[in-house]
């Protein structure tokens, strides 16, 4: 599923390796990741190839936005047994594709990474540097994401004196 997240990402993108300014090794691994035909090792360093190929495009560093990256782990872990090791496997390769995107990478201006489990120091995420991590219960970006609670009073028509307003 991995291998197709990725290749979809690519299909998406395909205009950018008629672009002049992308290595022509980036290029044929870029449609070899498109074709699901890349090698293990090579879908471990697909989102720093990605912000290379982005950062060589666009003249700038990128900004990366991960959503949900903890579901390729929650489905091994459903699918896992002790025959086929699958969240061992998965944990192998989100722990190599998180590392080389994040960490030491030339081409980042910095990522933005939203998930449910909680994120520890054991993680995926264990060889990045300059981590923050912010939970739900966190108030310093409470603000951007969800309702303040002058916004729920109004959606509900209650006043500041908690009045109902008919």
């Amino acid at each position: 599923m991995l291998e197709y997240c990725l290749a979809d990402v690519c299909k998406e993108s395909i205009p950018i390796i008629n672009n002049a300014s992308v290595d022509n090794d980036d290029k044929q691994l870029f449609l070899r990741l498109k074709a699901k035909t890349a090698a293990i090792d090579e879908v471990k360093y697909s989102l720093k190839t990605l912000t290379r190929i982005l950062s060589a495009i666009y003249g700038k560093k990128v900004i990366l936005l991960i959503d949900e990256y903890d579901v390729p782990l929650a489905h091994a872990a459903e699918k896992d047994s002790a025959q086929n090791n699958y969240y061992t496997k998965m944990l192998d390769v989100m722990r190599a594709i998180m590392s080389t995107a994040l960490k030491d990478n030339e081409y980042l201006q910095c990522a933005v990474i939203t998930g449910c489990l909680k994120i520890t120091k054991e993680s995926i995420f264990t060889g990045t540097n300059n981590f923050v991590s912010y939970s739900v219960l966190d108030e310093d970006f409470s603000s951007y994401f969800g309702f303040t609670e002058d916004e729920v009073d109004t959606m509900l028509g209650v006043d500041v004196h908690g009045s109902v307003i008919l």
